[in-house]
């Protein structure tokens, strides 16, 4: 009588954790590079003067003033504030008039304009720009925006005018009116800053990918055997 035998099926072999390492640490490493890639030609789009621009767009008011949104920035980290974080801001301005640009306080600003006729800017998205603003009725500024003491940073000037700023810790509000205080407000302008965190991020980035790739690569020979 033969012997009837019965073929066995191996098992199947279950991934090796240095083999599933190394190629989580390959996507991870291609993920960071492709992030640092990215962030290092952001950051390529500065101007000569190192700034980030937003587009050059028309802003009027039939009133006294446009006054920017505040930013209040009194809890950000103190590295915000260092050459590694936000330098510098600029804002540009361009009119027939005689124009004034000022950075306060936005309580100063609140303060001054309180009862003013001018125009609260309540939202601006640039693609396609459109701005929107919040009317506020009232009269002439008591004083003309030049004679007050009150800005910490303020420029003034025919046709061109710009500002650069480096900002603090605070709550601080940009306004853009005629130097003489008078009625009626048109001008472009153009925002700008400058920092180096799309730099430094894009090498931080650029380095960890490099570590990760490292680490795949030595996994390898473990994963062969």
């Amino acid at each position: 009588m033969n012997a009837i035998t019965t073929p066995v099926t191996a098992p199947a072999q279950r991934p090796r954790p240095a083999k599933i390492a190394a190629i989580v640490l390959a996507v991870v490493a291609a993920v960071l590079a492709l992030a640092g890639a990215v962030a290092l030609v952001g950051n390529s789009l500065r101007d000569g003067a190192g700034y980030f621009n937003t587009p050059t767009e028309t802003f009027t008011s039939g009133g006294y003033a446009i006054a920017m949104k505040s930013v209040d920035v009194s809890d950000a980290p103190k590295w915000v504030f260092d050459n590694v974080g936000l330098d510098s801001i600029r804002v540009k301005a361009h009119g027939d008039h005689r124009l004034f640009i000022g950075i306060a306080r936005a309580a100063d600003i609140d303060r001054y304009l309180g009862g003013t006729q001018h125009e609260d800017v309540s939202g601006l998205n640039y693609y396609p720009f459109q701005v929107s603003y919040d009317h506020v009725g009232g009269h002439a500024p008591a004083r003309a925006p030049e004679n007050e003491s009150f800005w910490v940073k303020s420029s003034s000037g025919r046709g061109s005018v710009a500002l650069d700023w480096k900002p603090g810790p605070g709550n601080w509000r940009a306004v853009l009116m005629n130097a003489d205080g008078t009625r009626g407000v048109t001008a472009t302008m153009q925002f700008g800053a400058r920092t180096s965190l799309l730099k430094w991020g894009g090498i931080a980035l650029l380095a960890a990918a490099v570590l990760a790739a490292a680490f795949a690569a030595a996994l390898r020979p473990r994963v062969r055997d």
